[in-house]
C-alpha cells in the first residue's frame, strides 16, 4: 500500500514541477529534515509573512524534495496550493485597483464618451462574484451610500454613473437613450475595465429594465441579482387598467439628464428571455405605489421573481421606494445571502 501512495505521489509531484517554475533564490541546498534549512519550514514562514509569491515557490521546491515523506509531501501540495489562490487574489485586486486608479479620474473611456465608476473590496475567493450596482433613474451612485461600503467588508464591488449621470459624461444634445443603450454601455464597461465575472447585480427602480435586458443575454457571467423596487416589463400598460390616471405621471420622452423614452425602454425589456437558475431576490416597498395601484404592482414583481427558477420575492412593509436609504439592512442581507449561496455552490 505504501508503495502505491508513494507511487501516486511521485506522479503528483512531476506535475507539480511541470506547472510550479522554480526561481532562484539564495538558498539552494534545501532538505526536507525540519532542520535549519528546511524548505518546508521555509515555505511556512514566507506564508505567515503574507509573502505568498515565496511561499508558492518554496512550497513547489518542497514538493520535489520531500518525496520521501508522504506526510510532508501532502503538506507541500497543500500549502503550495493555498499560496498560489491567495497570490492570484491579491494580484487580481490589484490590476483591478490599479485599472480604476489610473483611470482619469475614475473615468473609463468607452470611445464616444467615458463613464466614471469606482470599485472597492477584495474577491475573498478567486471564483467569487463581482457586486455591480446599477441606480435608479437620473441616480448618481450616491444612492447605494448606505449599501455599499458595508458590501465592500466582504466581496469586491463596483458602482459606476450610467451617461448624463453624476461625474459621467452628458447625453449629447438631441439624443434619445433606452434601456437597450444602458445596457450596452454596462457591458462596454466591465469588457473595458476588465472586470471580469461572474457578478451579481444590485438594481433599484430604473435598473430593473437595464439589468433585465443584460442578464437575460449574459446568464452565463451572472452569479445572481438583487432587485430593489425595480421597474418592470408591461407595468405601465398593466398598472393603467387600474389607474388610467398614470399615464398623465410619464415624463417626456427625452427628459430628464438621461434622455430617457420609458414606453420603448419597458418593451426593450419585455423582449428578452428569462434568468435561467440564478439565485434572484426581488425586493419590493410595499408602499411604494399608490394604495390603487398596490395589488398590480406586488403581482409585477412577483413574476419578476419568477423570471428564475430560484427567485424569491420579499415585500417589506412600510417602507417607500428607496429601500437602500429607509432599510439598507434588507438590501445588504439580501445581497450576502446570495454571496453565500454561491460561495456554498463554489465549495
Amino acid at each position: 500500500m505504501l508503495q502505491k501512495v508513494t507511487l501516486i505521489g511521485l506522479v503528483i509531484v512531476t506535475m507539480a514541477g511541470l506547472q510550479t517554475p522554480l526561481m532562484a533564490h539564495a538558498q539552494t541546498d534545501w532538505t526536507c529534515d525540519e532542520g535549519e534549512h528546511d524548505v518546508l519550514n521555509a515555505a511556512q514562514a514566507a506564508f505567515d509573512a503574507g509573502d505568498y509569491a515565496l511561499a508558492a515557490e518554496l512550497a513547489g521546491e518542497a514538493v520535489t524534495v520531500c518525496t520521501n515523506d508522504i506526510r510532508r509531501l501532502q503538506t507541500a501540495l497543500g500549502l503550495q496550493e493555498m499560496a498560489e489562490t491567495q497570490l492570484e487574489i491579491a494580484e487580481q485586486a490589484a490590476a483591478e485597483a490599479e485599472l480604476i486608479a489610473n483611470s482619469e479620474p475614475g473615468l473609463v473611456d468607452l470611445g464616444d464618451y467615458s463613464l466614471f465608476m469606482r470599485c472597492e473590496g477584495e474577491r475573498q475567493n478567486p471564483a467569487d462574484p463581482i457586486v455591480i450596482f446599477e441606480s435608479g433613474g437620473n441616480m448618481p451612485i450616491e444612492t447605494w451610500d448606505d449599501v455599499f461600503p458595508t458590501i465592500v467588508t466582504e466581496a469586491r464591488a463596483c458602482v459606476y454613473d450610467r451617461l448624463g449621470v453624476g461625474l459621467s459624461d452628458p447625453v449629447a444634445e438631441g439624443e434619445i437613450r433606452t434601456a437597450r443603450n444602458m445596457a450596452d454601455d454596462l457591458a462596454a464597461l466591465l469588457e473595458t475595465a476588465e472586470i471580469e465575472g461572474p457578478y451579481l447585480f444590485v438594481g433599484h427602480s430604473l435598473a430593473g429594465l437595464i439589468l433585465r435586458i443584460f442578464i437575460a443575454e449574459h446568464l452565463d457571467h451572472v452569479a445572481g441579482a438583487v432587485m430593489v423596487d425595480v421597474s418592470t416589463a408591461g407595468m405601465i400598460e398593466r398598472l393603467a387598467e387600474v389607474d388610467p390616471d398614470i399615464m398623465n405621471d410619464l415624463l417626456p420622452i427625452g427628459s430628464g439628464p438621461e434622455h430617457l423614452d420609458f414606453l420603448t425602454s419597458i418593451d426593450e425589456a419585455g423582449a428578452v428571455g428569462d434568468f435561467g437558475d440564478i439565485p434572484l431576490i426581488v425586493l419590493t416597498a410595499e408602499d411604494s405605489p399608490s394604495e390603487i395601484q398596490r395589488p398590480v404592482w406586488l403581482e409585477l414583481q412577483a413574476e419578476l421573481a419568477a423570471l428564475s427558477t430560484n427567485g424569491e420575492h420579499r415585500i417589506l412593509e412600510d417602507v417607500n421606494h428607496f429601500i437602500q436609504n429607509e432599510e439598507p439592512e434588507a438590501v445588504i442581507e439580501a445581497i450576502l445571502e446570495i454571496l453565500d449561496t454561491v460561495r456554498q455552490a463554489e465549495g
